[in-house]
């Protein structure tokens, strides 16, 4: 019965640890997408002044 119960608490902290890891990921994804972005639109600004 304790293997049982230790089995399913392995389970659920595998489980929660890959969720917190794609969450990570994934809005470090999102942040680079967003700092890319920021990037792009201030280089666009900028190089019409400078020509």
């Amino acid at each position: 019965m304790q293997e049982l119960i230790l089995e399913s608490a392995n389970i659920h902290a595998n489980t929660f640890y890959s969720t917190v890891a794609i969450v990570v990921i994934g809005s470090m994804v999102l942040v680079a997408g967003v700092r890319a972005k920021l990037l792009s639109v201030l280089v666009a600004a900028a190089l019409p002044q400078h020509l």
